[in-house]
């Protein structure tokens, strides 16, 4: 809530775990996607996918072993 008004960034649905060595981010819901960009890095141990409706991002998981989730 900004200024009394609710803004679009709020009703977005986000979610953490962090177990261990285990790091699992979700934001947005990937829901009425139609395309979706894949991506690993750091010797596989770091995944991540951009789900898009006409070329607008809507939802982003990332998953990541031993790597922290902002460098995937």
């Amino acid at each position: 809530m900004l200024a009394g008004k609710l803004n679009q960034q709020a009703l977005k649905p986000w979610f953490w775990l962090d177990q261990s060595e285990v790091k699992l981010h979700i934001s947005g819901l990937p829901t009425n996607h139609d395309q979706i960009a894949k991506r690993s890095g750091a010797g596989k141990r770091c995944h991540f996918a951009m789900m898009r409706s006409s070329s607008r991002p809507v939802a982003e998981d990332r998953l990541s072993r031993g790597v922290p989730v902002p460098n995937c």
